[in-house]
């Protein structure tokens, strides 16, 4: 049975690296198209901009706030102007995340698409080293940069809490939470309890949410994975007192609905703050209730005392909750079950 399993399993991993690298050929022939204009006689000033570009995969939401912030840690290093310039949604990530400069968002008038003037940095890939990085931003010219990692950790001191510090203070000079996300906070119940947020990050796995990398297993394993992460959770809420109220994220409607059928969750079901409206892939569904509701998310994990994600093998161990616990400054943790 392991056998099989690990022959399923490097099935899977050949069959996204293929698609991944159908997605870059289609993303180098888009570059080039873009960038296929003839130069401009005028001299451009030196700059970074990041570029939200529709063509571009740049993950989820916390993927592309990653990037924007990376590109901003760039040019302060540089001493060199940062701008953003989003051309991918139709609801741009501005409309819940206001910029707190108007600067931040450049104007496509000034943009000059042209592969002779304006060198395109892309890096989706961990560099080697902080000289890496660097030595693609040396000549006099304005940057197209497309990046969806964070690579803080090339410059700073590699310690999670000191990243989790710079990053926060980066996202924290460059965005303020739209007042009426703030507002959905601020007057419920939950502003002046104590709170904890646990993730479930299952991708494709449970066969009701499309994700950027299709991930299947069978309907057996989907209701072991479906068990054991009711059973952590049970677990988790067990090592809390009452006053604690647990706050459950997850990609997976069909998850969350299972929680309220467990009989092992009638004792502490009270305890429980579930949502299961408008949950999508905001690179999939770009429209404006998913991507706020991603938003929010984000907000209200910054909010809790403490971050859990729970993970079984198969799973994905995302980011967003772990950026969603830099953002507030609390612990963060990954809770590991044996499947």
């Amino acid at each position: 049975m392991k056998l099989f399993q690990l022959i399923i399993s490097r099935v899977r991993a050949f069959r996204e690296r293929k698609k991944k690298v159908r997605y870059f050929k289609e993303f180098e022939k888009q570059l080039k198209i873009k960038y296929s204009q003839s130069a401009p006689e005028s001299t451009i000033d030196k700059c970074i901009i990041i570029m939200l570009d529709k063509h571009f995969d740049g993950g989820g939401l916390v993927d592309k706030l990653k990037g924007i912030v990376t590109a901003k840690y760039i040019a302060d290093y540089l001493m060199i102007p940062f701008f953003i310039y989003n051309e991918e949604e139709r609801v741009p990530i501005h409309n819940f995340l206001k910029p707190l400069t108007s600067n931040y968002l450049f104007d496509p008038e000034s943009l000059n698409f042209s592969s002779y003037a304006e060198p395109v940095v892309f890096i989706n890939y961990a560099p080697t080293n902080k000289k890496d990085i660097l030595k693609r931003f040396t000549e006099k010219k304005q940057y197209h940069f497309y990046c969806n990692l964070d690579l803080i950790g090339y410059f700073e001191n590699a310690s999670s809490a000191n990243l989790a510090s710079v990053w926060s203070a980066y996202f924290n000079s460059l965005f303020l939470f739209d007042s009426l996300i703030q507002a959905k906070w601020s007057e419920s119940d939950l502003n002046s309890k104590k709170c904890i947020s646990v993730h479930f990050r299952f991708t494709s796995l449970l066969g009701d949410f499309k994700d950027v990398w299709d991930r299947q297993v069978t309907t057996s394993e989907q209701e072991e994975i479906i068990k054991l992460c009711i059973n952590g959770l049970t677990q988790l809420t067990q090592s809390y007192d009452g006053d604690y109220h647990f706050l459950i994220f997850s990609d997976s409607v069909k998850f969350l609905e299972s929680i309220f059928k467990c009989s092992l969750v009638l004792k502490f079901k009270d305890r429980l703050v579930i949502d299961i409206e408008n949950i999508d892939h905001t690179g999939i569904n770009r429209g404006s209730k998913v991507l706020e509701r991603a938003i929010t998310d984000f907000y209200f994990i910054s909010k809790c005392q403490l971050v859990f994600q729970i993970y079984v093998r198969g799973m994905h161990k995302s980011d967003f909750s772990k950026y969603g616990a830099y953002l507030g400054g609390v612990p963060f943790r990954i809770v590991e079950l044996e499947r």
